[in-house]
């Protein structure tokens, strides 16, 4: 449930006569003596005053939650490309750990091991947005990823940071592959890489839902106060240009991470043969 501040409304602007050069009507005067110019009723500056508050307040919590969902998307795809290098990765070190391959067969999959982890960085480097990134420790915003999620700031979505890069997140390490121990070393933690993988993008998973569904009560909260006062000073609603713009930049974020990869990545979008 999303709970807004509750704001005072404003007073009623009193209705204090303006002053007058003309002389104070009488009982005896004209019957078209001209009245004052009317005023805006009250009741109208009140619904304007009132809702100023809460309306500013909305607004700021859509902008951090939809800047917390385009985190959590590049995060998300980023994972899913990080899971299949990994999974190119055992097959590499599940091969190398065979006592009876020969020398250069042996070169040739630790150096596709290495190859993949040095992918692996590049695509968590690229997985920040708007400076802030969940898996990159090396980003100068590293850090737990807090969206306010109501006007009143009682209900906060927290996101923590898992570093999923190959050597300090993943514990992968290169050269690694040259004798079979050392490629049955790689492959077991590669095994502990997976399960990390898995759990971190499944609390990233979760959080996301929470972000679209609290982003969807703000929104339609929003649009039950985009109401133009009488004034006219109220301005109209710009969340749908603001979830546009976010989403804009996600997708060039997306386009710059396939961009990067080598075409072992970019076959991950083509979808599985066959099916």
């Amino acid at each position: 449930m999303i709970s807004v501040g509750s704001n005072q409304a404003a007073p009623v602007l009193p209705q204090t006569p303006r002053p007058s050069s003309d002389p104070a009507p009488s009982s005896t005067a004209p019957a078209t003596t001209k009245p004052d110019t009317p005023r805006p009723p009250a009741a109208s500056w009140t619904f304007s005053d009132s809702h100023a508050v809460p309306s500013a307040a909305i607004s700021a919590v859509s902008g951090s939650l939809q800047r917390a969902q385009s985190v959590l998307d590049a995060t998300l795809a980023a994972g899913a490309v990080i899971g299949d290098l990994v999974s190119q990765a055992r097959t590499s070190a599940a091969v190398a750990a065979g006592p009876d391959l020969d020398p250069a067969t042996r070169q040739q999959y630790s150096e596709r091991y290495d190859d993949v982890l040095k992918r692996i960085d590049a695509v968590v480097r690229s997985a920040g947005f708007d400076g802030a990134s969940l898996i990159d420790k090396t980003a100068a915003n590293f850090q737990m990823l807090s969206a306010p999620a109501s006007a009143d700031g009682t209900i906060a979505i927290s996101v923590e940071v898992e570093d999923l890069s190959a050597g300090s997140g993943l514990g992968l390490t290169p050269d690694a592959l040259a004798t079979p121990a050392g490629a049955a070393d790689q492959a077991a933690r590669l095994d502990q890489a997976a399960d990390r993988l898995k759990a971190g993008l499944g609390r990233f998973a979760e959080a996301a839902k929470a972000v679209e569904s609290q982003l969807a009560a703000v929104t339609k909260l929003r649009n039950s106060l985009a109401v133009e006062p009488a004034d006219g000073g109220m301005a109209k609603d710009s969340i749908g240009l603001q979830a546009l713009q976010l989403k804009q930049q996600l997708a060039g974020g997306g386009l710059s991470i396939a961009n990067s990869a080598p075409q072992t990545i970019l076959s991950l979008f083509k979808g599985p043969e066959g099916g």
